[in-house]
């Protein structure tokens, strides 16, 4: 994906850097030393990964220049990680294929697993040329405000990014979480305040008709000690007053993901997304309609979109911290719980 796509992941970071903050030059110079290899020069070893940097709207241009990186203040880049594999289908049924052979020609009942692992090797082998070239891309901005947006959502590309910044720019990127919204004033415990904040802005919707979000299923709830087994995901129709709803509630299960709309000052600006409470990531995000016309003019009202989105989930935050470290959170919610 990338940051022109419809459909959009995103999260959020400050960045702490080791010394005085590069300059945009510098920055492209720093992603330039540690750039992805051209598709062409790719090592044919299989699962042999290249990471690096590209250009942000053309994935595949290494070539990075203010012309190619620059979309007017933006610094535009894209986190690439490319290997060749074999199609993992084709590779069982070859093997299945190898294994029927074995059975028919020695007149046997079973593959033993010694010569089944050679059988594999040589299924390898044999489908090697055939090897796909699989890519995936974690697009990146720049805000000249030092705001960094990230198409990323999963365990897996935000530990690669953090990782591959930290070695490009030796920085670190501060994820815009509930530990980092928190800041001095308190903890994040066991890191579930995002969960419990869901969990708030769903109470919200129940006694404040004037909140500018509706929240829809998929739910997911999960209880704090055990969250492996113990999950209620609601789905349907005016699934807030579902019973699965309430027994998770009951139960003091928390809120890890739920699907929002939500409504700017603007009649035209709707934003939908789906929030995991964990790590703020928003998946499945779509835009209120850009009214520019030019190229460059859409990328920045798109930015400017989503620093809208993310002053709307401070603004709610703090609202949340307010009432969550005021003393009788506890008190309040027991009574919301009995109400509904």
């Amino acid at each position: 994906m990338n940051f022109e796509e419809k459909t959009l992941k995103i999260t959020a970071y400050s960045v702490e850097y080791s010394e005085e903050k590069p300059s945009i030059a510098e920055l492209l110079e720093m992603a330039r030393l540690r750039r992805a290899t051209p598709l062409q020069f790719l090592p044919s070893e299989l699962d042999k990964v290249d990471t690096g940097w590209t250009s942000g709207r053309l994935e595949l241009d290494t070539e990075l220049q203010p012309d190619n990186c620059m979309i007017g203040d933006y610094l535009y880049l894209t986190l690439r990680s490319a290997c060749r594999k074999i199609n993992a289908e084709l590779l069982k049924v070859t093997i299945r294929q190898k294994c029927a052979d074995y059975l028919k020609n020695n007149v046997a009942d079973y593959v033993p697993s010694k010569v089944r692992k050679e059988l594999k090797e040589e299924a390898i082998q044999m489908l090697e040329p055939r090897a796909a070239l699989c890519i995936s891309n974690i697009p990146v901005v720049f805000c000249p405000n030092g705001t960094v947006y990230a198409g990323a959502a999963t365990n897996g590309e935000l530990d690669l990014l953090a990782e591959y910044f930290s070695k490009t720019f030796g920085a670190a990127l501060v994820p815009v979480d509930a530990a980092a919204l928190i800041g001095e004033r308190g903890k994040d415990i066991n890191g579930t305040t995002g969960r419990e904040f869901l969990t708030w802005l769903l109470w919200r919707t129940e006694i404040d008709r004037q909140v500018p979000y509706m929240m829809d299923a998929p739910f997911d709830f999960v209880s704090p000690d055990d969250e492996k087994c113990n999950q209620a995901t609601a789905k349907g129709g005016q699934v807030a007053n579902s019973a699965e709803v309430r027994a998770a509630l009951n139960a003091g299960k928390a809120l890890r993901k739920a699907k929002f709309t939500l409504h700017g000052t603007e009649k035209r600006d709707i934003w939908t997304f789906t929030l995991n409470g964990d790590n703020f990531a928003f998946t499945g995000l779509k835009l209120p309609e850009s009214e520019a016309m030019d190229a460059v003019g859409i990328f920045q009202e798109r930015i400017d979109l989503l620093d809208e989105l993310f002053d709307w989930l401070k603004a709610a935050f703090e609202l949340f911290w307010e009432q969550f470290d005021g003393g009788d959170y506890d008190l309040q919610k027991k009574q919301w719980l009995n109400l509904r």
